[in-house]
């Protein structure tokens, strides 16, 4: 007998070992996020302060959490991660042996268990971390039934990793903390020991947050706010198959059934440990089932399939029907596994795991790291490439996102708290980033486009900034494509919110807006939450509801994704605005132009759950607005020289157009092709003003190219692009000193009919102090 549990043993040894490869730290991918690790890591070099200066989920350590790393953070990475893997190993292999003298098919369960997690260690690696509080919870149970020295070992090293996994990833930490405080208020009333693992837990927080560098009085705030990060995680709810949600919630029902099973003889250790597991799992289910996508099903759930597994051994060894609950159990994983089509990209990377080429991977650290730096600088050099960021005399921030961006061009990069614009779950986070912009060191520029998520509606992310943005920045002489640089002012604008009405109206019902010609329109939407909505929303979704705009001039309905947190706080309504259109609402003539997109009437329509009522505020926002763009600067020029239009030795066309002289100036009709005309520019050694008087088909782009003497032809070096509008406008663009002429004119990208009424050019002298005169100004 003791000869085949030795041969037993052995085997289950051997597979280990093979498995073993598998779960180590991974090495660096050939893909490399573009966002988010790269700032994860630049914040635990930066020692930025985590709960003040950075508002995030993720913690200090929120590097470690993720499978691909910076290169200066990949070796600890490797280090902590491993250690965490290699700790799991260690507690499922000695779980094993406690009844592989009883029972022989502990052998084979822990075989099962090596496939099992290393499934989960194909998802992010912060999975690796979720599996401490379900293993410490499980060795804790075990004193009475089994010796208990390896037991108090373990526990004692997971007590350490989880207060390390803390400060990784909210999500780890609150279930940590539930376990612990669990367990060891279980162990102080029942049985009077002192709760030195708890201890052990909490002095690991705070020894791995000062290791971090961060400050000791950060801690609450860091928790405080993540709380509020994941409170506010409903805002990312999606929607997905029932029959998911089905099969987790009785997968959750027979893991409590078993774990109370086994504590039957002790009804106060089954308290206990029943509320905790309901706990853990519920937050499983809602980490799960709020975003509803593959990733966090897949994660959720493996999590849940391996602590049922974790309770097989015990059931197997209490009697007959502890082997029928040990069937239930696995019943209920197999049923899960199979009735979901996920688990089969997780097999094929199971299988890949075994392959010998993972043992030398690990061997061969060196050669793949270098390997990995290598692709990481030519990944940074593509991402700077396409970006095309100029040199910024200050600090920068990017909305909404875009860290790398700034990163990998070599700018001063000061984040906002909450560094991505999605993740503004409450009013407290919107109002912490709008008062990142009142400091007297906020940052000197702002990248600024919309690029909303979830089919949000863009002026709701970040709504609380957009007041701070407008009165304290203003659109620089500095250009990127795909984005605006907005530079901030000597000193602020005021602003006022101009209240209009307040009124209540039913979900459902089209509530008028009011006009926004006179200034954008701000909206406040109470929509109280039920005490019954509140309890669904913290172990589940709260109601979704759908935004839905009907636009004044075409009466088109557009529909958006609702986001409460904002319409708590307060957003721009009306008029409707995109990323190439923010800086119209600076100028008098941008804002006329916006009210192609004005907003006539809007209401909520619930997805799911009863009509509401609910409060709208409205307010229109007063500021000053100059006429257009540069307008006061060419207003201050002097030296004027108007073009004369009807010269063909002066304005000519370039690119096939046909031109005729009208009344009214110079008519340009292009067909299949971009209009463009070369004019004449005085010589001057001082920057200019161009004015450009023309009426346009469709909206589009104004182009002016100019020449500097270095190369004989146009670029997209020396260019300045405005945006122009259908219909007759005025537009003014500078024109650096170094240039050249002949101006290349380019009206518009869009075929069509174009008219030039005036081209005038004007020096900016050496001191424009002069007052602008002309069309007033607010």
């Amino acid at each position: 007998m003791a000869a085949s549990r030795r041969i037993v043993e052995y085997i289950t040894g051997l597979l280990c070992a093979i498995l073993l490869p598998a779960v180590l730290p991974r090495m660096p991918e050939s893909e490399l996020h573009a966002d988010f690790n790269a700032h994860l890591a630049h914040f635990f070099r930066s020692n930025l302060q985590h709960g003040v200066d950075i508002v995030f989920t993720y913690g200090p350590y929120g590097f470690l959490g993720e499978p691909r790393y910076h290169e200066y953070t990949w070796l600890l990475a490797q280090a902590m991660n491993g250690a965490a893997a290699m700790l799991i190993f260690v507690a499922m292999a000695y779980i094993a042996r406690l009844y592989i003298r009883r029972n022989i098919l502990a052998a084979l369960w822990l075989v099962v268990t090596g496939f099992l997690v290393t499934g989960i260690y194909y998802y992010p690696s912060w999975a690796t971390w979720s599996q401490l509080p379900f293993l410490y919870l499980f060795l804790w149970l075990l004193p009475g039934r089994t010796p208990t020295p390896g037991r108090d070992r373990l526990q004692f090293a997971i007590a350490v990793a989880m207060g390390l996994g803390v400060l990784i990833k909210f999500s780890i930490g609150v279930p940590a903390a539930l376990v612990v405080l669990g367990c060891a208020a279980h162990d102080l009333l029942r049985h009077r020991r002192f709760p030195w693992l708890a201890v052990v837990f909490a002095a690991s927080i705070v020894i791995f947050w000062l290791l971090a560098k961060q400050h000791v009085a950060n801690l609450p705030a860091f928790f405080i706010n993540s709380w509020r990060m994941s409170e506010g995680f409903n805002e990312m709810a999606m929607t997905g198959p029932v029959k998911e949600r089905w099969l987790t919630v009785l997968l959750i029902v027979v893991l409590i059934w078993a774990l109370l099973w086994l504590c039957r003889r002790e009804w106060t250790q089954a308290v206990t440990a029943g509320l905790v597991t309901l706990l853990l799992c519920l937050i499983q289910f809602r980490l799960a089932f709020v975003r509803h996508d593959d990733g966090h099903v897949m994660f959720a759930v493996l999590t849940l399939l391996a602590a049922a597994w974790l309770l097989l051994p015990p059931l197997l060894v209490d009697g007959r029907d502890g082997k029928i609950g040990a069937a239930i159990v696995t019943t209920a994983i197999l049923v899960w596994s199979f009735s979901l089509p996920h688990l089969v990209p997780v097999a094929y990377d199971m299988a890949h795991a075994l392959h010998l080429q993972r043992v030398r991977d690990v061997i061969d650290v060196a050669a793949r790291y270098d390997q990995w730096r290598s692709f990481a600088q030519l990944h940074r050099d593509l991402i700077k490439t396409a970006a095309q960021l100029p040199a910024l005399p200050g600090t920068v921030d990017t909305y909404p996102c875009g860290q790398q961006e700034v990163l990998v061009a070599g700018l001063q990069f000061k984040p906002r708290p909450v560094f991505q614009s999605y993740a503004t779950y409450s009013p407290e986070l919107l109002e912490m980033n709008a008062a990142h912009l009142r400091r007297l060191d906020a940052p000197d520029f702002l990248l600024w486009r919309m690029n909303p998520i979830d089919g949000r509606y863009g002026q709701q992310e970040e709504s609380l900034s957009w007041p701070e943005v407008l009165s304290r920045y203003e659109p620089s002489d500095y250009a990127a494509p795909h984005l605006h640089i907005l530079q901030r002012r000597a000193q602020p604008q005021p602003l006022m919110m101009q209240a209009i009405s307040t009124a209540r109206h039913r979900t459902g019902e089209w509530i008028d807006v009011p006009e926004a010609s006179a200034g954008p329109i701000w909206a406040k939407i109470n929509l109280d939450k039920l005490l019954s909505e509140k309890v669904r929303g913290t172990f589940y979704q709260t109601h979704r509801y759908t935004l839905e705009l009907r636009e004044a001039q075409t009466g088109a309905v557009r529909k958006y994704r609702y986001m409460r947190s904002s319409g708590e706080a307060g957003f721009v309504l009306s008029p409707q605005i995109e990323t190439a259109s923010f800086v119209d609402l600076y100028y008098d003539q941008g804002l006329q132009a916006l009210q192609a997109g004005a907003v006539e009437a809007f209401r909520l329509v619930p997805q799911s759950g009863p009509q509401r009522e609910f409060s709208v505020s409205f307010s229109r926002l007063e500021y000053r607005r100059v006429w257009a763009k540069n307008y006061d600067a060419f207003n201050r020029g002097v030296a004027p020289q108007v073009v004369n239009l009807h010269d063909a030795t002066v304005i000519r066309p370039h690119n096939g157009e046909t031109v005729r002289a009208i009344e009214s100036g110079l008519e340009v009709t292009t067909t299949g092709h971009d209009a463009m005309l070369l004019v004449e520019m005085p010589k001057s050694d001082r920057p200019r003003m161009v004015q450009v008087d023309m009426t346009a088909p469709v909206a589009s782009t104004l182009n002016l190219y100019w020449l500097d003497g270095s190369v004989p032809t146009y670029s997209a070096n020396l260019v300045s692009v405005t945006r122009s509008f259908a219909g007759r406008r005025s537009y003014f663009v500078a024109l650096p000193a170094n240039a050249q002429g002949p101006l290349r004119l380019d009206p518009g990208s869009t075929p069509g009919t174009y008219v030039l009424h005036r081209v005038e050019f004007r020096e900016l002298p050496a001191s424009a102090t002069a007052p602008a005169t002309g069309p007033a100004t607010r």
